[in-house]
């Protein structure tokens, strides 16, 4: 018996196919981060650096945050007021580069994702799809197949008829 895709099983069989494609976009992220605190760190006054490099004292430091790119990112000490450090701060070399390899990876994964709808559409049934990408047919649904002898029609009508359920005969 050939089970039909739906849109359903094939976003199912996509979303189980890309969780194993390394998505790289968290750790681009993280280390924007951290490239933010650091630099915001560069650009605070000795006495706060001392301040946050002692733990104990390092909770009464106000964080802030600032909008970049399609994330917030953390500072500490930098005026997010002042237009001058807010782009001197966006223009960093470091936090540009990880702020393209962090779009690149997106792009990729978006790109990937859709070719993998794009083929899954293709293919009516998951046997065709097994056919097509056999080192992908791991990725699909186990189904059990139906029983050859269906069980026995229960009492449903019965009940209903009992409970005044009035069928008209088609």
């Amino acid at each position: 018996m050939a089970i039909r895709f739906n849109k359903y099983r094939r976003m199912d069989l996509v979303d189980r196919i890309m969780q194993d494609v390394p998505d790289k976009q968290k750790e681009y992220a993280d280390a924007m981060k951290d490239r933010a605190l650091a630099y915001s760190l560069e650009q605070a006054p000795e006495a706060i650096r001392k301040v946050w490099a002692d733990k104990t004292t390092r909770p009464y430091l106000s964080m802030r945050s600032l909008w970049f790119c399609c994330m917030s990112l953390p500072t500490m000490g930098l005026d997010t007021n002042d237009s001058e450090a807010v782009e001197a701060f966006k223009n960093d070399p470091e936090l540009q580069r990880l702020h393209k390899l962090h779009d690149e990876e997106k792009e990729k994964r978006t790109a990937i994702r859709q070719a993998l709808i794009t083929n899954a559409n293709a293919c009516t049934t998951y046997e065709v799809f097994a056919e097509r990408f056999p080192a992908l047919a791991k990725y699909l649904p186990v189904w059990d197949t139906p029983p050859d002898n269906l069980p026995a029609t229960t009492s449903l009508m019965d009940d209903l008829k009992a409970a005044g359920f009035k069928a008209e005969a088609q």
